[in-house]
């Protein structure tokens, strides 16, 4: 492995690190703020599951990233256990 390589891999290591801090505080925020928090009004609700929806979509589209640079790397993969269940849950929501 060159030089450059070892340093992008190194990069590789330190994204995903930041990445799943990220999203364990993305979670926090959903668990406390999002679609499902009692005594919002529909309308609320909606609202927070659109705006929640967009920022996972942009978690998710890094996740696969990153999970990509993790293969080509050879790095073993660790499941984002947040991400998957913020996933399943805004889709079940997005199907009401």
């Amino acid at each position: 492995m060159s030089e450059a390589q070892k340093d992008k891999k190194v990069e590789l290591i330190e994204a995903i690190k930041k990445f799943r801090i990220d999203v364990a505080k993305f979670k926090i925020a959903y668990d406390s703020e999002g679609p499902n928090v009692e005594g919002i009004s529909p309308k609320d609700a909606a609202e927070r599951l659109r705006r929640f929806k967009e920022e996972f979509d942009l978690h998710n589209r890094n996740y696969e990233i990153y999970m990509r640079g993790e293969k080509l790397f050879g790095i073993p993969h660790k499941p984002n256990e947040d991400l998957e269940k913020v996933k399943k849950e805004i889709t079940k929501l997005s199907r009401l």
